[in-house]
């Protein structure tokens, strides 16, 4: 046991009223049930869920762990938690999970206390779930960017849980959930004003190949316009879309050429000249390469 843990177990007191401005949510076990079994929340639903700001005194320790997984959010102070006789340390923008039916220990640190945000959830897919939030960093607390949209999120789900007898509020928060456990992974939202003008470039990369779908643009005249370097154009582009600004071109051109074969009687060659292809043949060949179908049996798929 290391100094830190040493520290932690001479100073632990229990909290024995709540903390001011907290929130909470602890959803009925008729409420529970009926998530269980309702197709719509099945797969992943919540049990509990809380706001606890300056939780001085806050621990918790479960000698048998937990029926549900549990998600902690620290955006404030620092606290700590321990997990197969290993302590780990909570920072601002850290957050964790907790497996199901794992002993665990946590709490705030003492000095610089944190505020957190906590979920319990549990369903069918709740293991998958932990295992993408968790990655390969397994029980390791993850760095997150704060995001205003996340927060909104909570909000969200907190307020609608609430109202226990108005099933569709209760779906729709159960819904959000999704939503609010996918923002953890950093690729979802912006970090920070840097990277929102990072963004931009990209969103404005789309927006000039949206405006030239008629053309066959390369990279160079794209960044050109831009004023950036190849280079750099890539990258941000890769690190947004995962994909190459090449192949996003070709892939907006293809659903123009979705929409074009579904709502217009235009026929192939058309269609293709104007997305820029000379050669219908060559666009046929595209076209499959993306949608798995030729432009004739993705046009003829729903008659």
């Amino acid at each position: 046991m290391d100094n830190f843990t040493v520290m932690l177990s001479s100073f632990i007191i229990r909290k024995k009223e709540g903390f001011e401005g907290e929130r909470a949510c602890i959803l009925p076990n008729t409420v529970k049930r009926g998530l269980q079994k309702s197709s719509l929340c099945k797969n992943i639903y919540l049990t509990d869920i809380g706001y606890y700001p300056k939780a001085l005194y806050h621990n918790r320790e479960r000698q048998h762990g937990c029926k549900q997984y549990i998600l902690i959010y620290c955006i404030h102070g620092e606290g700590w938690y321990i997990i197969h006789h290993k302590t780990y340390k909570v920072k601002p923008n850290h957050f964790f999970i907790l497996p199901e039916n794992v002993g665990h220990k946590y709490g705030a640190d003492p000095n610089n206390p944190w505020t957190i945000y906590w979920v319990h959830f549990t369903g069918q897919m709740a293991g998958e779930y932990f295992r993408y939030l968790a990655g390969n960093k397994s029980f390791r607390p993850h760095m997150v960017f704060p995001s205003d949209e996340r927060n909104l999120l909570f909000d969200d789900i907190i307020r609608y849980s609430s109202m226990i007898n108005n099933t569709d509020a209760v779906i729709y928060a159960n819904n959000c959930l999704y939503n609010y456990l996918a923002s953890f992974k950093n690729t979802v939202f912006i970090k920070s004003e840097t990277e929102r003008n990072q963004i931009d470039a990209v969103d404005h990369c789309i927006a000039l190949m949206k405006e030239n779908l008629d053309k066959n643009l390369n990279l160079f005249e794209i960044c050109k316009m831009m004023n950036l370097s190849i280079s750099h154009l890539s990258t941000l582009f890769k690190e947004k879309m995962h994909d190459s600004p090449y192949n996003y071109y070709i892939f907006l051109k293809i659903q123009r050429a979705c929409y074009l074969l579904w709502n217009t009687p235009m026929n192939i060659k058309t269609i293709a000249a104007q997305l820029g292809y000379e050669d219908p043949y060559h666009f046929s060949r595209i076209f499959k390469n993306v949608m798995g179908l030729s432009p004739k049996q993705f046009r003829n798929r729903d008659q």
